[in-house]
């Protein structure tokens, strides 16, 4: 009885040595053409370009198929129809036993066009004939003979009618368990692959043959696998051994290993015509260019078992033991654009890159496997033909990697100040992918100067951020005082005002023409309608607001004059707003002009007063006094009594105590009474530069001594120069004896300074 593995005996290669066209192909699509076998169990298939011959190995049939029909069907005389190649318009089929009576087999040669009578029938005392392979008048033929001895001859075909043997070369191992499984011929070798070691251990043999001289073939060596060889194909100094789930990649030179093509299921077949690598799987059809790139693959329900190229077509057979299908599959050409595999950064999405169809088709893209997430995924593109059937798929594989650090982004201000004292706070930093972020602020000191604050982030796939630094400048302690101006008029320095702490800040109030200042608020409170206002030691923050009024069309200038004398104009003088008004002043006979009081502040002994640019209301007072009497000349003084506060006036009432004036003695302003106190006499108030000298800055100098004596203790410079500093010792001591602090030292506080 034969010893003879089913289902690895059945996974046949059938090749095409005339084959040699060039596809210039990426991918494959079906042309929607198939014909389906029930019964039959197609284990070879062969073509010459318009029928295809396919074995059953159910039976002894040879079946010639005309996709989309099965054309005829012819039985051959035998144990099974093993092996076919096609050569010279025959076809040579390897038979189990050509006399079933007997114990040989045969290999059979028909005319292709008729398969009811074999042209000639080559057979010797053997078991079988397992597989041919034609080149040129010479077939190539493996088989056992009857000790289970694997062999290989050589027969001349030169006489179809009546072949001859050329050679015979014994192959390894001596016995197999097996069988012969695969013929390829390539050049000047034959390779024979072979199920087992005939140990029983499942290995498997490949047997390089030198087939350059036929007559004298020589076993050149042996390529061995841990588990059965089921196919054998070749091309010029490589050869492919599939087994198991792969494909070894072998020197034909040296018969090592180059590489491995792992096809995830199941090798039955291969065949290769010099530009791609054809792989019969369980699953279906996998074809590779010879550099091992993956070019596509068509998916089948049952055991693709051979495959056979001619022209622009590929023929699958498959069978599931029982039934079997025959496809027709048209090269088309799928070109994908862009990297394959295409790395896709975390986060970006995915971009297609897209790809091109040999016949000007759009490819279907099926991007579904895609997810935005650390992983690979498959991006399936299927060309479709007119009909709109798709045929075998090309992939590219897109990963999506995290090569990339967050970006850091900080809270602003940056560079941040702090005033001192108040201690660091932190702004915040953010991230693009939302990582956490390390703030390192141990630098910081709570004292002037500048330190940096470090922000680093790690993401989950531990790429490091670019390091982003905050600059934070620790500043003296400051105020702000923020000053604004109403309309009409100005306020210099505006806006908020820095101040250092503990120092003092001044502020100018400017009107616009024909306007003047309203009233001007501290703090909402106050201070009249002053054009200057000093802060001093300033420990807080403040507000100073002035406000502004238009001037009137009119101002009135109120003159008067004591008897023994006149000013001209005199009484409500109305003066236009900006002009000019002089008045004349005449002591009578026997008198002299004692003093001119402005604005209750004395202008000297003149005989005339011009008021310029008229732009608020005024007064002007004349004094006169007795030829004989004392004055800024000298002279001998009066028997009446001096009134403190008249000076040389002797109307009117005394500016110090308010009585009469009438039996006042003319004094100079300021003098000292009784050489104990002096009397102040003059309206003081703040000025500017240059300020008044004489009298007037003889009494403020009074007042500065005065104001530094105790309790108060102003320590202010006694110079005669009614300034700022001076000004906020006037409103302390005002405000320290119930009076409103507004600086200005008029009647009642002089009262005060008098008693």
């Amino acid at each position: 009885m034969k010893k003879v593995n089913y289902i690895v005996r059945g996974l046949l290669v059938a090749v095409l040595a005339l084959s040699s066209t060039v596809f210039p192909s990426l991918v494959l699509a079906a042309d929607n053409e198939s014909v389906a076998l029930p019964g039959v169990d197609a284990r070879a298939i062969v073509t010459d370009g318009t029928t295809n011959y396919v074995s059953d190995f159910n039976s002894t049939d040879v079946l010639t198929v005309d996709i989309p029909a099965i054309s005829g069907s012819d039985s051959l005389n035998g144990d099974g129809a093993y092996g076919m190649s096609f050569a010279g318009g025959n076809l040579f089929v390897a038979t189990g036993k050509y006399d079933l009576a007997s114990t040989s087999g045969g290999l059979q040669v028909f005319d292709s066009a008729d398969l009811s009578t074999p042209l000639s029938v080559y057979g010797t005392d053997t078991y079988t004939y397992s597989k041919v392979f034609t080149v040129g008048d010479t077939a190539f033929v493996a088989f056992l003979d009857d000790s289970w001895v694997p062999q290989l001859e050589s027969v001349s075909y030169a006489d179809t009618a009546n072949p001859a043997n050329i050679g015979t070369v014994a192959l390894d191992p001596t016995a197999s368990t097996g069988d012969i499984t695969s013929l390829f011929v390539s050049g000047n070798y034959a390779f024979v692959g072979i199920q087992d070691d005939g140990s029983g251990s499942d290995g498997g043999y490949v047997n390089v043959v030198d087939i350059s001289d036929t007559s004298a073939m020589n076993l050149d060596g042996t390529y061995t696998t841990s588990d059965a060889v089921t196919a054998v194909a070749a091309d010029g100094s490589t050869f492919y051994v599939g087994h198991g789930n792969v494909v070894d990649v072998v020197d034909i030179a040296t018969l090592t290993l180059q590489d491995t093509i792992d096809t995830g299921s199941t090798v039955n077949g291969l065949f290769t015509d010099g530009n791609y690598l054809y792989i019969a799987t369980e699953n279906g059809l996998q074809v590779y260019a010879l550099d091992l790139s993956f070019v596509g693959e068509f998916n089948t329900d049952m055991n693709a078992t051979a495959v056979s190229v001619d022209g622009d077509f590929i023929y699958l057979a498959t069978s599931d033991g029982t039934d079997s299908e025959i496809f027709k599959i048209k090269m088309v050409v799928i070109t994908l654009t862009g990297d394959n595999p295409q790395t896709v950064e975390l986060g970006a999405g995915y971009t297609e890159l897209g790809a091109t169809v040999s016949d000007d088709s759009e490819p279907v893209i099926d991007t579904s496997d895609f997810v935005d997430a650390i992983g690979s995924y498959t991006i399936v593109y299927a060309a479709v033909d007119a009909d709109g059937n798709s045929g075998l798929q090309v992939t590219r594989t897109v990963n999506v990697v995290d090569t990339q650090g967050p970006v850091i982004t900080l809270v602003e201000p940056n560079p941040q100040t702090i005033q001192q004292g108040s201690g660091y706070t932190e702004l915040g930093a953010t991230t693009d992918d939302g990582s956490l972020v390390q703030i390192d602020d141990s630098a910081f000191v709570d004292a002037i100067g500048s330190y940096s604050v470090t922000y680093d982030s790690v993401d989950a796939s531990g790429n490091n951020a670019v390091q982003v630094v905050r600059t934070v400048n620790v500043v003296a302690l400051t105020h702000t005082i923020t000053a604004s101006a109403g309309a009409d008029g100005s306020i210099t320095p505006d806006g908020a005002v820095v101040t250092a702490d503990g120092a003092d800040r001044s502020f100018t109030i400017t009107p616009d023409t024909n306007y003047h200042v309203l009233d001007v608020l501290v703090d909402d409170v106050s201070v009249g309608a002053v054009t200057n206002y000093t802060f001093t030691n300033v420990v807080a923050d403040h507000t100073i607001v002035a406000s502004f009024e238009v001037n009137p069309d009119t101002f009135t200038i109120t003159a008067s004059a004591n008897p023994n004398g006149t000013i001209t104009p005199s009484g409500a003088v109305i003066v236009n707003s900006g002009d000019d008004q002089t008045f004349t002043i005449a002591p009578d006979s026997g008198y002299r002009i004692a003093n001119v009081i402005v604005d209750d502040v004395s202008v000297g002994e003149v005989t005339s007063y011009t008021f310029t640019d008229v732009m608020a209301d005024h007064t002007i007072a004349a004094n006169f006094a007795s030829s004989g009497s004392s004055g800024s000349s000298g002279g001998s003084a009066s028997v009446r009594k001096e009134i403190p506060g008249c000076g040389m006036r002797t109307t009117g009432y005394s500016t110090v105590t308010g009585q009469s004036c009438v039996t006042n003695i003319p004094h100079e302003e300021g003098q000292v009474l009784g050489a104990e106190k002096f009397i102040f006499t003059l309206f003081l108030k703040q000025g500017q530069p240059p300020y008044p000298t004489g009298t007037y800055a003889n009494e403020v100098m009074e007042l500065q001594k005065f104001l530094n004596g105790t309790p108060y203790n102003s320590g202010l410079v006694v110079d005669g120069k009614f300034g700022p500093l001076t000004k906020s010792a006037v409103v302390r001591f005002q405000l320290a004896n119930g009076l409103v602090g507004d600086g200005l030292v008029g009647l009642l506080t002089r009262a005060v300074l008098n008693r």
